[in-house]
């Protein structure tokens, strides 16, 4: 993984084969300076205001996130959540296949999280998965970008058990609600990169009790 994460995507370039499979974290500041790029997936997971210290307006914002769908290969799928307003322009950008994620909610194909289970309705059938009890569902949105990555997967061509194990054994990002230590009952989190509103409402909904900021 690379791009907005901290590893350059012109350094993967070379390590990068038709085998392998290379995961970009793409922001509007590389979207708007980018003219070659072609995806086979694509992942919304939200959109609010966010960078109005460098845009002028909210739509200045959209249209640079909105080149995303532009990189998108004819053959290839975008994911969106289900129910959010917020990402009706991306969907009506789009020509190709959607596969939707959501929690509690009936949607038509992709991947939606129900109590502890996943629910997986593609090709007109519905699978269904149990989520074990893993510190990395602490958070509502934990469970949501879980369900936005089985569905990315599947896309890829990966069954969604494989994606529901591969999803499980990953630690996480440092400084996304990060765990790092714990000491006389207090644990602590790390989310240095919860950098607007929206992403620190959606930390502080974690479980696990009274929450110190």
């Amino acid at each position: 993984p690379g791009g907005n994460l901290g590893t350059p995507a012109v350094d993967m370039v070379e390590a990068s084969s038709d085998q392998g499979l290379t995961v970009l974290e793409l922001s509007s500041f590389q979207l708007a300076l980018t003219r070659s790029l072609r995806l086979q997936t694509a992942v919304v997971t939200n959109f609010g205001a966010d960078h109005l210290d460098r845009y002028r307006n909210l739509e200045e914002y959209l249209s640079d996130k909105l080149r995303m769908i532009s990189f998108v290969a004819d053959e290839g799928t975008l994911v969106l959540p289900w129910g959010d307003p917020a990402v009706d322009p991306f969907r009506g950008a789009f020509r190709g296949r959607i596969l939707w994620f959501g929690e509690g909610a009936s949607l038509p194909q992709g991947c939606l999280i129900q109590g502890d289970q996943l629910r997986v309705r593609l090709g007109g059938r519905e699978r269904v998965l149990p989520l074990p009890p893993a510190p990395g569902l602490a958070a509502p949105h934990h469970r949501l970008n879980l369900a936005a990555a089985v569905a990315a997967l599947h896309a890829l061509g990966v069954e969604p058990e494989a994606a529901l194990q591969a999803v499980l054994s990953y630690p996480g990002l440092p400084g996304r609600v990060e765990r790092v230590a714990e000491s006389a009952g207090v644990v602590f989190i790390n989310d240095t990169q919860g950098t607007d509103l929206k992403a620190l409402a959606a930390a502080l909904k974690m479980d696990g009790g009274r929450v110190r900021l």
